[in-house]
């Protein structure tokens, strides 16, 4: 138990520190700044050391040895709570709660880290072929629940710095959670976990970057604030659920 404390400490610690570091003005919102890749940077060196390091590797099996111990319950509300950063995103634009982008640009944001976590998660898991802790398939190396969920606490917090931190805080703890049941329900191990998360925001602050780039293609005209209509809808297939969301602009 006091290695899985440690596992949600760690990563809390690492998500506070980072959402309580000096950021960049709203005039230079989007422009580069090194200083804001060092955490992310940091958690994904931490998975790729693991790798070639028989030490971490070794601490990655105690942790996961530990947490069988302790026989807890296999509950995978984690596939759905790493969802919930993103969720709160739609939920406060709606109730008009101001943020740094409007809900366009949130979106297009959101998208393209989303995409670009997907192709990394799965390109790594492909070469890297690493056994699940539960000796399931050989894809654990990152852990995608935990890349998508920071995604979305990381999006988070960049919009809603400015009007409460505890919203970013409250996001984060809900990624870390995810990446915290991913391990209790033995489909990761702990530096698939820390891997994600950097995944997941390095992804996130890559395509805030990129939002300029959207605009272009899109011919987007940044005088037009806002969406004109948005529609959300519930998708239910034999072995899937989802949500659509159609914007218009």
């Amino acid at each position: 138990m006091i290695k899985l404390a440690f596992i949600f400490a760690f990563l809390f610690f690492c998500l506070s520190v980072y959402g309580n570091t000096p950021q960049e003005s709203v005039s230079r919102k989007n422009s580069f700044s090194a200083a804001k890749y060092i955490i992310p940077t940091t958690l994904i060196t931490y998975g790729v050391v693991t790798r070639f390091g028989e030490s971490l590797q070794n601490f990655d099996h105690n942790i996961h040895e530990e947490i069988k111990k302790q026989g807890f319950e296999k509950i995978h509300f984690d596939d759905y709570l790493q969802y919930a950063p993103p969720v709160a995103m739609y939920v406060l634009n709606l109730r008009g709660v101001k943020s740094e982008h409007n809900l366009r640009d949130q979106t297009i944001i959101l998208a393209n880290a989303v995409l670009l976590t997907g192709i990394v998660v799965h390109s790594v898991k492909n070469t890297t072929k690493v056994s699940r802790p539960n000796l399931g398939a050989k894809n654990s190396f990152p852990s995608g629940h935990t890349a998508t969920a920071f995604v979305g606490a990381h999006i988070l917090y960049k919009e809603y710095k400015n009007i409460s931190p505890l919203i970013g805080v409250g996001g984060y703890l809900s990624a870390t959670t995810v990446g915290i049941f991913r391990m209790i329900n033995q489909r990761h191990w702990f530096s698939d976990v820390i891997t994600g998360a950097g995944v997941g925001i390095l992804c996130s602050e890559i395509s805030y970057l990129m939002l300029p780039f959207y605009h272009r293609l899109f011919g987007v005209n940044d005088d037009k604030k806002g969406i004109n209509s948005l529609l959300i809808t519930p998708l239910i297939g034999t072995d899937f659920y989802a949500v659509g969301l159609i914007l218009r602009f």
